[in-house]
């Protein structure tokens, strides 16, 4: 009999981020500014390259396995100012 894999299971992690920010409507130029936005995701991570962090919020499992995630952000990595796995968690616990 073969040896029996692990089943597949994302890493969750932990990311810090920078989003632009943006106002609507007319606005008077002396209040007319805005700053950048600090972020906080948990999630899924689906896929590290190095223009991006793709974090899912949600996975579903077949066969005791990740196998499709739904609602996932990518954040550029130079918007990123730390990311770090949640060690000790998984899915199923």
């Amino acid at each position: 009999m073969g040896k029996q894999r692990e089943p597949r299971r994302l890493p969750i992690v932990v990311v810090e981020w920078i989003d632009s920010a943006t106002g609507g409507g007319w606005q008077g130029i002396d209040q007319a500014e805005h700053g950048a936005l600090e972020c906080i995701t948990v999630g899924f991570l689906v896929k590290e390259t190095d223009e991006a962090l793709s974090v899912a919020h949600s996975v579903s499992q077949q066969d005791g396995e990740d196998s499709g995630v739904c609602d996932m952000i990518s954040i550029p990595q130079c918007a990123i100012r730390r990311w770090y796995l949640v060690d000790g968690v998984r899915a199923d616990d």
